[in-house]
């Protein structure tokens, strides 16, 4: 009986959690089973010029994700910023509301489809930053035995006060298109590996931002990352590649 025991914590650990995803920036459809939650932290990094130390900002988000019924998930951000704009260092940006809704259950039907919507409320609007935002997404991913293509596809606007330069800020509304895209292969069932793009178009100005490169995602037990680093060449003049990284750690409490 011992032994037994033994082995059934064993096989409980073997298995990447439910709520792992593949990427890093393309949003799966994996889900958190009723009642249980999830600690979640992002860690995201860009060099927009390509020039090393001084080009790169920041953020980290932390925060829980419940399972609410087979179908809801809900969770609750804080994120914490750090860019040349900034002088003060390190600090806490906003908050992000985000719920996903699953209308059939994964498996169910030939594509799984996922609706995300977020709501962003900044921590320092008073000081002369920081903007209200509205986020609303679609999620689709197909299994393909050890083959998982994924697409995400969405809208976001916001309202608030932007930094131009350090001690500048314009008061805007802008409006972005986004998409991310993936595809990758459970090498075992713990380890996948593949690739992505991401990218946003601001439809004011036409402002893009795109983004493509290698992704990895491990899991265990209660534990998984993921993890991409992305290329981008936005700007025709410099001889450098934007750099876009994310990692993002989860546990299940």
């Amino acid at each position: 009986m011992n032994r037994l025991v033994v082995l059934a914590i064993v096989a409980s650990g073997s298995l990447a959690h439910a709520g792992a995803r593949p990427y890093a920036f393309t949003q799966g459809t994996d889900s958190l089973a009723t009642n249980e939650i999830e600690l979640e932290n992002w860690f995201t990094a860009l060099n927009g010029g390509g020039h090393g130390a001084d080009d790169v900002s920041w953020n980290w988000w932390l925060g829980p994700v419940a399972g609410i019924n087979e179908h809801v998930e809900i969770g609750l951000f804080a994120i914490f910023d750090e860019s040349a704009l900034t002088t003060s260092g390190m600090s806490m940006d906003s908050l992000r509301l985000q719920t996903t809704y699953m209308p059939a259950l994964r498996g169910e039907l030939p594509i799984d489809v996922r609706i995300r919507g977020e709501l962003g409320v900044p921590m320092h609007y008073s000081d002369g930053g920081g903007a209200y935002s509205g986020w609303v997404s679609a999620i689709a991913s197909r299994q393909l035995g050890p083959v998982d293509v994924t697409a995400n596809v969405g809208l976001w606007v916001a309202r608030g006060k932007f930094a131009e330069m350090p001690g500048v800020f314009d008061t805007d509304n802008i409006g972005y298109f986004n998409y991310a895209v993936g595809a990758s292969y459970a090498v075992d069932n713990h380890l996948r590996v593949g690739a992505e793009a991401y990218g946003n178009e601001k439809f004011s100005s036409m402002r893009t931002g795109h983004y493509a490169g290698p992704a990895v995602a491990y899991g265990i037990g209660r534990f998984w990352l993921a993890a991409s680093y992305l290329f981008a060449d936005n700007a025709p003049t410099s001889a450098r590649m934007n750099q876009l990284g994310r990692l993002v750690l989860g546990f299940t409490l």
